[in-house]
């Protein structure tokens, strides 16, 4: 076997690692989102308040058929075909993880595993079921988390990119002698 051969192939193995780990972040999204709103659907019943933290935080079930906040709730069938097609162009960016630098390579399977989590309730139940509920903000769910956590991995990239373009240094300016 030549270097280069052993070169492509180390490649290639980091290529199908991040891939993988692509997919498992947004896997391991999806798992931890199901199986919460199981144990909420199963332990309450919509409405109910059960304190966790004293008077900070509780579990309230709640189906909200609109987007963050409730917001478009009478948009259920759009908001489904939205949520699908981000899901699809999210699945279809994992492909290319071994291209993506780390804030990506988080943020999106992140967002993926989130709009997953909340497109199969949209799907299955014609709402998504929310119960982490801290009374200042709406009620919202494990996919929330995830989906916020990657939109500002995502953001932060955004940020860092701008700021390293900003101190690239400019090519000097050549100046003629004018003797």
């Amino acid at each position: 076997m030549m270097a280069g051969d052993s070169a492509a192939s180390a490649g290639k193995a980091i290529g199908v690692r991040a891939v993988g780990t692509f997919y498992a972040i947004a896997l391991f999204v999806f798992a931890l989102d199901r199986l919460t709103k199981l144990a909420a659907s199963h332990a309450l019943a919509p409405g109910e308040d059960l304190r966790v933290l004293g008077p900070v935080m509780s579990f309230s079930l709640r189906h909200n058929t609109g987007a963050a906040w409730g917001l478009l709730a009478a948009q259920t069938e759009w908001l489904t075909y939205l949520a699908a097609v981000m899901a699809v162009g999210l699945l279809l960016c994992g492909l290319r993880a071994r291209r993506m630098v780390g804030y990506l390579r988080t943020g999106l399977p992140l967002l993926l595993g989130g709009a997953v989590g909340n497109l199969y309730d949209r799907l299955s139940l014609g709402a998504v079921v929310d119960f982490i509920d801290f009374h200042v903000w709406p009620v919202f769910n494990v996919a929330d988390i995830a989906i916020v956590a990657g939109a500002l991995l995502i953001g932060y990239h955004l940020v860092l990119e701008q700021l390293r373009a900003g101190q690239r240094p400019e090519p000097e300016e050549q100046q003629c002698d004018q003797s």
